[in-house]
């Protein structure tokens, strides 16, 4: 093989390159790593979610909740104050009426079971509702208002929460 001028650039491009991939790989693990470390209960809402995405993500991870979902419900991005406020008169009325049992039922899904999961997109409307679905129960539907509130797409009705009942999923 001859040597030229412009053998000995490109050998070094070749040899420079790899060495330039591994050290900027190696500084974004190195970032993505040490992020984690800090709560990551919520993940920052932005202007870049889609109202597809934020109907997808909050039924998702609020399925995923369990137990804590009053306090996660409270400190959620996703929401708008008026869904954080139907939901806890929710919670307040049936305290009144049972204190022992409260809320028999999950108002977010209008239901006392649902997937666990995941959901996918079924329909969208030009008013803002998502009709979703359960991954493994196509049966269980649940619809969802969302509106754009300050630039991002929050959730401002789910299950019986600020859905009218002529939009609700049957029961």
């Amino acid at each position: 093989m001859i040597f030229t001028k412009k053998n000995e650039e490109m050998k070094r491009v070749i040899i420079f390159v790899p060495i330039f991939m591994l050290v900027s790989c190696n500084n974004i693990v190195t970032k993505t790593s040490s992020s984690n470390s800090c709560d990551t209960s919520f993940t920052k809402v932005t202007t870049l979610l889609s109202d597809t995405d934020v109907a997808l993500k909050f039924v998702n991870e609020y399925s995923q909740v369990g137990a804590d979902s009053y306090k996660w419900i409270k400190q959620s991005p996703l929401l708008t104050e008026r869904l954080k406020v139907a939901f806890q008169n929710i919670l307040g009325d049936a305290e009144k009426e049972n204190p022992i049992m409260g809320l028999e039922f999950d108002p977010f899904f209008d239901a006392q079971e649902y997937p666990y999961n995941g959901f996918e997109l079924v329909t969208c409307d030009s008013l803002g509702y998502f009709t979703l679905r359960g991954k493994d129960w196509p049966d269980f539907l649940v619809v969802l208002k969302i509106i754009n509130q300050d630039n991002k797409y929050m959730v401002d009705g789910c299950g019986m929460l600020n859905i009218p009942e002529d939009k609700r999923a049957p029961r």
